[in-house]
């Protein structure tokens, strides 16, 4: 008897059941935003379905609304096949699916053939022999694969246009011909057992890999309960939260003192050398007659020759060879101009000349006597500036109440006048370069030397932890970096999957490359602060960014710690969970942001003092967001033309209300909604996690016991 054809209508029921049997597994295995495009040009999904689909808040969620889809349209199973071999990388669906199309299909035919011959008086008397069994025949002759996860996998090629897959065939066949097709269907992997096939792992080596996996996540005080192995990492980086806090701490102190001493002095130098200047001059100061200009820069000329007689600081005047360093006028200005604005014309020579005369301090000389002595003489239409450079030097002694040796200090003042602008408006500013270094002879009581060596000995020990830390952290990482090679090859090996980035980036423990990089700055660092304490080195600024962010680090590391605690460790989770998306939102942010910032530079630069360069616009928009000096920043556009003024209130209103509003609320919310899904542990579990769960052994437990070399044991 012929086996019973089945219809297109009952491939299609039967396809429709296949998914239904196979929904949990095809709902944690398919990632359906990657098929929508596919199913949508092949006219199964419609627009609305997958923007329904895409709504959907998790990915299990989306793949079962795609699934309910698929079931109702008779070509929805056979084009998500299509549709996964083009992927390229989840073949072992589609072998999946053919397994359980197969049975279904077996299972239907033989439904039909029992019916057939029970409603068939001839079919009752044949010979039992000449029937053949099809489920026994499946399962003698069959050639499907069984794998460690209970997958199955033929051939896909013979499942290229559609899951239409042969039957069994009874006839003049033996039941060895009527498998023929199926193992055709399986002739691309081979048998367990088979040359070519991975040999299947035993339930032993299973378990210590998992136990292996499991302890490597472990925090220390389970490693110390698994194995016995003290904490060393952990009490290594304890005493350097001390030991690094208390080096900046010293370091912060000096560093305070050598800044306040450079500005004091900058502050000093105004008063000596502007005349009439206060402190409500800071940044303002503007001459406006040349009798003014004239008068100034005499008045810096005279107070420089008679300065020892004049401050109550230890200043005095650089000497080179036993002589001392003149001080110097030079002018900048055009090479030739003529200008006459009543005429509305001119004529100009872009090209910029500087001319110099050395005044020594000699004697002091009053103002008419300085005009004979330098012959001196400005022409304002050509000037762009008047320039006056002067050399003192001092000593720090604020560093003996701290029992260091005082720097000495060689401050380089220029003032300049300038007339760039040509407005009428001449302004006036004093700048300081300053260079320090060990004084040349000294004697201070109470000083063996000019070397703090408890310090240093305390530096050296510093840098030594971090170094340490550095080589146990750097060691943690490259076994993180292996064990995952090896857990990648283990998955591809025997369950045919790839593992994803996101586990792959779980051996990587972001902690210890923290840690990684506060060791290098710290070291570095603490480098630079011995040099600096020896007079080797002057560079204070670099040395307190390395130290300051070094710290900074250190104390950041310690959420790791808390982490350890359940209550503690969501704050890490939701950073961690919610960081993707808030970069995400973020970068789109930004693109808003830059517009105004952008709109305001050009707009409102010429109208308003916090417009007026474009890193004053961010900074002044950012405050803005954070509500702070709302009121001045509307005040300061008032009395402007009309037209910017109501340009103005549109752009401040609107920046408020988008940001505040709407683009800083949403933020919250992303961060909130990340924190409720965590908290209510609905966070999905990864391909490792789920591997590693099956682990029920407790760190107490004895099993994790192995044998280590020494340098393992006491420092894993």
């Amino acid at each position: 008897m012929d086996v019973p054809h089945l219809t297109e209508d009952e491939m299609a029921e039967i396809k429709k059941d296949v998914l239904t049997r196979m929904r949990h597994y095809l709902c944690n295995t398919i990632r359906a935003e990657r098929h929508l495009d596919y199913l949508r040009s092949r006219r199964i999904l419609t627009r609305d379905d997958a923007e329904e689909i895409s709504c959907r808040t998790t990915q299990t969620k989306r793949a079962a609304m795609l699934l309910d889809i698929l079931a109702e349209n008779p070509r929805g199973l056979d084009v998500l096949i299509d549709s996964i071999r083009e992927m390229r990388s989840q073949n072992f669906i589609i072998t999946k699916i053919t397994d359980e199309v197969q049975k279904a299909k077996n299972e239907k035919i033989e439904s039909l053939r029992v019916g057939a011959a029970s409603s068939s008086s001839e079919s009752n008397q044949s010979s039992p022999s000449s029937t053949i069994d099809l489920p026994t025949a499946f399962s003698n002759n069959s050639t499907l694969l069984f794998h460690p996860d209970g997958e199955r996998s033929p051939s896909t090629s013979d499942i290229a246009g559609s899951l239409n897959l042969p039957s069994l065939q009874k006839g003049g066949d033996s039941p060895s011909t009527a498998g023929v097709s199926f193992s055709t269907a399986s002739s691309s992997l081979p048998r367990p057992g088979e040359p070519g096939a991975p040999p299947l792992p035993d339930e032993m080596m299973m378990e210590d890999f998992r136990r292996r996996l499991k302890y490597f996540f472990m925090n220390p005080c389970e490693k110390y309960k698994a194995r016995g192995r003290k904490p060393w990492k952990l009490m290594l980086q304890i005493l350097k939260i001390a030991i690094i806090t208390t080096q900046l701490m010293s370091f912060g102190l000096s560093n305070e003192m050598m800044v306040t001493f450079k500005e004091e002095n900058l502050m000093t130098f105004r008063q000596l050398f502007l005349k009439g200047h206060t402190a409500r001059h800071l940044g303002s100061y503007a001459l406006y007659t040349k009798t003014d200009v004239y008068d100034h820069i005499y008045y810096v000329i005279n107070r420089y020759i008679n300065l020892q007689n004049l401050t109550v600081g230890n200043l005095a005047f650089e000497r080179v060879n036993g002589e001392r360093i003149p001080l110097l006028v030079c002018q900048e200005f055009y090479r030739n101009s003529s200008i006459y604005p009543g005429n509305e014309t001119f004529g100009i020579d872009p090209h910029i000349e500087k001319d110099c005369i050395s005044i020594y301090p000699v004697q002091s000389l009053n103002n008419s006597s300085l005009v004979t002595h330098i012959n001196f003489s400005i022409d304002f239409q050509r000037l762009l500036s008047v320039n006056i450079y002067l050399n003192l030097k001092t000593i720090n002694l604020q560093t003996v109440r701290r029992h260091e040796l005082p720097d000495c200090y060689n401050f380089h003042i220029m003032i300049m006048f300038d007339n760039r602008a040509h407005s009428g408006r001449m302004k006036v500013y004093v700048s300081n370069d300053v260079t320090f270094y060990e004084c040349r002879d000294w004697n201070m009581e109470g000083t063996s030397g000019k070397i703090n060596y408890p310090l240093l000995l305390f530096d050296s020990v510093v840098i030594l932890a971090c170094f340490t830390s550095l080589i146990l952290c750097t060691r943690s990482v490259i076994n993180g970096i292996l064990l995952q090679f090896e857990f990648n090859t283990f998955f591809h090996t025997y369950y045919y999957k790839r593992v994803t980035w996101s586990d792959r980036m779980e051996f990587v423990n972001g902690w210890y490359i923290l840690i990684i990089v506060s060791d290098m700055l710290t070291v570095v660092g603490s480098a630079l602060k011995i040099g600096i304490q020896t007079k080797f080195l002057t560079n204070y600024d670099v040395c307190s960014i390395l130290l300051g962010t070094a710290t900074m680090l250190v104390w950041v590391g310690v959420i790791r710690y808390l982490g350890f605690f359940k209550k503690y460790n969501i704050l890490i989770l939701t950073l961690r969970a919610a960081f993707p998306n808030v970069v995400r939102f973020c970068c789109c942010a930004a693109m808003i942001y830059l517009g105004y910032c952008f709109c305001g530079w050009i707009v409102l630069g010429p109208y308003h003092d916090k417009f007026r360069t474009f890193d004053k616009v961010t900074e002044c928009l950012f405050s803005l967001i954070n509500g702070d000096d709302m009121f001045a920043t509307f005040l300061k556009v008032k009395g402007k033309s009309n037209m910017v003024w109501l340009f103005s209130r549109l752009y401040l209103y609107s920046f408020i209300s988008l940001f505040i509003y709407m683009v800083l609320s949403l933020f919250i919310v992303l961060i909130t909604d990340t924190y409720e899904t965590i908290k209510q542990d609905k966070m999905p579990v990864s391909q490792l996690q789920a591997f590693i769960a099956k682990c029920r052994d407790q760190p107490e437990s004895g099993r994790y016991q192995i044998e280590e070399d020494s340098v393992s044991c006491c420092f894993g």
